[in-house]
């Protein structure tokens, strides 16, 4: 087996929507601190003056906070139940076809790469 270095470290943006909010920010913070492994929360509030809706206003914050990062990869943890809830929600906005296919396992914007291993994992598990 191979190792490699790798330097990574874990980022949680508490968009402050859910009234577990800061609970979720606290979980992610603890686990990270038992491992070892770095970790930036990143505090927001969607304000959607664009009127675009709130999960398309909190995923302009977290595109526009990834962006900040300087990193090559990043990897998300979207997962099975996302991607079927992200359907029925581009379902009842009245997307075409190519609207309804979601969330892809590989995505690049702007030079970087999305990873999203856990999309075909139900969130029970």
């Amino acid at each position: 087996m191979h190792s490699a270095d790798i330097n990574f470290s874990v980022v949680h943006i508490n968009h402050n929507i859910n009234k577990d909010s800061e609970k979720w920010a606290k979980f992610c913070k603890s686990i990270c601190e038992k491992l070892n492994i770095p970790i930036v929360v990143q505090n927001t509030t969607i304000t959607n003056e664009k009127k675009i809706g709130i999960e398309a206003a909190a995923r302009e914050q977290r595109y526009f906070f990834f962006n900040r990062l300087g990193c090559d990869v990043i990897v998300l943890a979207h997962h099975l139940n996302d991607n079927i809830e992200n359907f029925f929600i581009r379902l009842l906005r009245g997307s075409g076809i190519d609207g309804l296919s979601s969330m892809d396992e590989e995505t690049i914007i702007k030079k970087v790469i999305y990873l999203r291993p856990l999309i075909n994992v139900k969130k029970e598990l």
